[in-house]
């Protein structure tokens, strides 16, 4: 009943971190971001990239730094990895991104996150569109971010 939800959602937010976030010494950040099947524009992917390593170091006090593809960095000890997927689009004369966050640690066994951020959208070319969305996607995978939220009803 009601009790128990309460029970839950109190230990949600006294209990450790998950595995995942656990012993972590750095962060790095791996993004993809498509464009009519096909990798878009390096500049694009980069801006991208860059806007999350910004926002993903605020607030915690580790290294926070950017990977490519094939780096085999995203394997190694002690590494949380921020996968950001997205995809390009333009609508209405404007370029949109749908973007998702999950984070990735190698070294967890058996304490992968399966999904990560709820996708969002943002205009790619609007700075306060593109932040306020990693933002959000952030807040909601980095525990140090984001107040804890109880439990959720699952509908």
């Amino acid at each position: 009943g009601q009790d128990e939800t309460v029970k839950v959602a109190q230990m949600a937010t006294t209990s450790p971190p998950p595995a995942t976030y656990q012993n972590v010494q750095s962060i790095q950040v791996l993004c993809l971001l498509q464009a009519d099947d096909a990798v878009a524009a390096q500049a694009d992917t980069d801006r991208l990239c860059s806007a999350v390593e910004d926002i993903a170091g605020q607030g915690v006090d580790l290294p926070v730094t950017k990977i490519a593809l094939g780096d085999p960095k995203v394997v190694g000890a002690n590494r949380l990895t921020l996968l950001v997927h997205a995809s390009l689009t333009t609508v209405n004369g404007q370029r949109m991104i749908a973007l998702s966050v999950r984070p990735y640690r190698a070294d967890a066994d058996g304490a992968q996150v399966l999904f990560g951020a709820t996708p969002r959208i943002a205009r790619l070319d609007d700075d306060t569109d593109l932040n306020t969305a990693i933002s959000a996607s952030l807040d909601s995978v980095l525990p140090w971010r984001g107040q804890p939220t109880g439990v959720r009803k699952i509908q």
